[in-house]
C-alpha cells in the first residue's frame, strides 16, 4: 500500500505535518511499532510508553528496512532522506493506519464491543452463542482466546494490539465472518488499540475497583471506558449502546446520550430490558424478560444473579444487531458454560467444587454470595481458596481478604500469579483486611469444626488442604485464575491449571475412601 493512502486513513485533525517530498511516496508492506521486529518496507510508528520512547529506536527500525516514520516529534531530525508523518497522537495513528493497511475490515462485518470490569467474557460468550443460533458466522476476541475461521488462539492480551487486531479482522472477513464480538479492555482504550475499529453495538456491564495501578483513580478508569461510547469515530451510523443502569457509572454513561441507547436493569425503572419473572437455582436460570422486541422466555445453565445482568446485556446486543427472538432464546439455552466462570468441576464427586476467574473485590463477592446462597439452602460449608496477583493494584488485597473471610466458613489465602513480588508479602496484605474472622493454623484444617482463615502459600497445597478438610456436601470455591493454565513466578511462566488440580485432588481424596 502507498504511504499516501495510509495517511488518508488518519483523521485529518490528527495530522500536524507530512514530510514527504514530491514524488517521494513509498510502498508500505507492514505497519509496526517494535524496532526489534521491524521488517523491510515497514511503516514504523514511534510510540511513547511509560518506560520507553519509540523515538529512541527510529534508527534501529530504519537499519532493519523501515521505509517511513510516524512520529509525534515536531521537528524533522532524521539524518537520512525518509518520509516522516508528524501526528498529535502516535498510538491513535497506529490504530487508524493499521486499519487502513488491512482495508478497514470492520466496515465489512458487524462488530460488537463489550467493556466493563466484570462480566465481559461471559457476555461475549452468550452473544456468540446467540449469533450462531441465528446462523451467523462468528469471530470472538477476548480474555480466554481468539477464535474465528475454525481456529482458536491463546490470548496474550484481552484486546490485541492494533496491527494484530486489524490483521485478525482481515482474516475473519476473508474467512466469511459476518459478526465479531470482542472484549474491549480499559488498557486497550487508553492505548488506542481499537482506534480504527467501527462498532455496531457497544455494551457497558459495570465498573468496580480494578486496574488502579494503571488508571490511578476510578474516575480515570471510567473515562477510559467512556471513550468507547463517546468517540463517534469508533461508531458506525446507527450504532447502539447497551448500558447497565443499575451501575452508578453506567447511569452516568447514559447522561446526555442522544438516541441509540438500550438500557437494562433488574427493575422496571425506565429500562428497556428487565426481568418480569426470574428464578436463580444452582442448576441454572429461568426468566421472562421485557424487551423492545417483546417478551423473551429464557432458560440458561449459567447461574447467579449477576448472570441475569450478563444475559440482559447479551439480549440488548442481539437486538442492536437485528437478531430475532427465537434465535436469542435458543442461543442462551445452548451455552453450557463459560470456561473458568463459576465453572463446576468434579461433577461426580461428593463435593460441590467450582473454579472462578474472580480477581476483583466485586467479582469475588458476587461469586461467593451465589455459592453462599446455595450452601445456606442445602447445608454444608463454603471453603474459599484465593489469592491476589503480584505487581498489580495493591489496594484491592485487603478488601478481598475481608470479603472471603466474612462470607466463607473457611478462607485459605494462597498465591495467584505472584509475578515479581514475594508471595508472603502479598498474602500478608490480603490478611491485613481480615478483622473479625479468627486465624487458624494451617495444620488444623482437617478439624471438621474449623472456621476462620489461614495462609497456605503453595497453591497446589492449598487446594489439596481444602479438599482434604471438606465433608460430603461441602462447597469449594477456587477463585482468581479461572481459565488460566499457568502461574507467573519471578518472570517464569509455569504450567498450572486450577481445574485440573482440583479434579485431581478430589479424585485422590475419594479414591482413598471406601465407597
Amino acid at each position: 500500500m502507498k504511504l499516501s493512502s495510509l495517511i488518508e486513513a488518519l483523521p485529518a485533525e490528527e495530522v500536524k505535518r507530512i514530510g514527504i517530498k514530491a514524488g517521494e511516496d513509498v510502498d508500505v508492506y507492514s505497519v509496526g511499532f517494535d524496532s526489534r521486529q521491524s521488517l523491510p518496507g515497514e511503516l514504523f510508528v514511534a510510540l511513547k510508553g511509560t518506560n520507553f520512547d519509540g523515538e529512541d529506536y527510529v534508527d534501529d527500525a530504519l537499519s532493519r528496512g523501515a521505509v517511513a516514520i510516524v512520529s509525534e516529534r515536531e521537528a524533522l531530525r532524521l539524518g537520512c532522506d525518509v518520509p516522516e508523518v508528524v501526528v498529535k497522537d502516535a498510538k491513535l495513528a497506529l490504530g487508524f493506519m493499521s486499519a487502513g493497511f488491512f482495508g478497514s475490515p470492520t466496515e465489512r462485518m458487524r462488530l460488537i464491543g463489550v467493556t466493563g470490569t466484570n462480566g465481559k467474557t461471559t457476555v461475549t460468550y452468550i452473544i456468540e452463542s446467540i449469533l450462531r443460533a441465528a446462523k451467523r458466522t462468528t469471530g470472538l476476541l477476548g480474555t480466554i482466546g481468539y477464535s474465528f475461521g475454525g481456529k482458536t488462539l491463546k490470548a496474550p492480551y484481552t484486546t490485541p494490539l492494533a496491527p494484530q487486531l486489524q490483521g485478525f479482522f482481515k482474516e475473519m472477513v476473508e474467512a466469511g465472518t459476518t459478526d465479531c464480538v470482542m472484549e474491549v479492555s480499559s488498557h486497550a482504550l487508553s492505548e488506542r488499540r481499537v482506534d480504527g475499529c467501527r462498532f455496531d453495538a457497544l455494551i457497558f456491564t459495570n465498573l468496580t475497583e480494578e486496574h488502579l495501578d494503571y488508571h490511578d483513580t476510578m474516575n480515570q478508569y471510567f473515562r477510559a471506558k467512556e471513550r468507547l461510547f463517546r468517540d463517534a469515530r469508533l461508531h458506525k451510523s446507527g450504532a447502539k449502546a447497551v448500558v447497565n443502569i443499575d451501575d452508578m457509572w453506567g447511569e452516568m454513561l447514559t447522561n446526555d446520550s442522544s438516541g441509540g441507547l438500550i438500557k437494562y436493569s433488574l427493575d422496571d425503572n425506565g429500562a428497556d430490558i428487565y426481568p418480569l419473572k426470574s428464578s436463580v437455582m444452582p442448576e441454572g436460570i429461568t426468566a421472562i424478560f421485557a424487551t423492545p422486541i417483546g417478551e423473551l422466555k429464557v432458560s440458561s445453565r449459567l447461574t447467579g444473579e449477576y448472570n441475569l445482568y450478563n444475559i440482559m446485556a447479551a439480549i440488548g446486543a442481539a437486538i442492536a444487531v437485528g437478531i430475532e427472538k427465537v434465535a436469542i432464546e435458543e442461543g442462551i439455552a445452548r451455552l453450557a458454560c463459560v470456561p473458568g466462570r463459576l465453572e463446576r468441576v468434579a461433577l461426580e464427586s461428593k463435593l460441590f467444587a467450582y473454579v472462578d476467574y474472580a480477581h476483583t473485590p466485586d467479582a469475588l463477592k458476587r461469586s461467593i454470595e451465589v455459592l453462599r446462597g446455595f450452601v445456606d439452602a442445602r447445608g454444608g460449608r463454603l471453603i474459599t481458596v484465593f489469592g491476589c496477583g503480584g505487581d498489580r493494584d495493591k489496594t484491592k488485597r485487603p478488601l478481598m481478604g475481608e470479603i472471603a473471610a466474612s462470607l466463607s466458613n473457611v478462607a485459605i489465602i494462597t498465591t495467584d500469579n505472584p509475578r515479581g513480588e514475594e508471595p508472603i508479602d502479598i498474602v500478608r496484605e490480603v490478611a491485613a483486611g481480615i478483622k473479625e474472622a479468627k486465624e487458624i493454623d494451617a495444620d488444623a484444617l482437617l478439624n471438621a469444626d474449623t472456621n476462620g482463615y489461614t495462609i497456605v502459600l503453595d497453591r497446589r497445597d492449598a487446594i489439596e488442604r481444602a479438599v482434604a478438610m471438606a465433608d460430603e456436601g461441602d462447597t469449594i470455591l477456587l477463585a482468581g485464575k479461572g481459565h488460566e493454565d499457568y502461574q507467573v513466578v519471578k518472570g517464569e511462566r509455569l504450567f498450572f491449571d486450577d481445574r485440573a488440580e482440583l479434579n485431581e485432588a478430589i479424585s485422590k481424596r475419594f479414591a482413598d475412601e471406601p465407597s
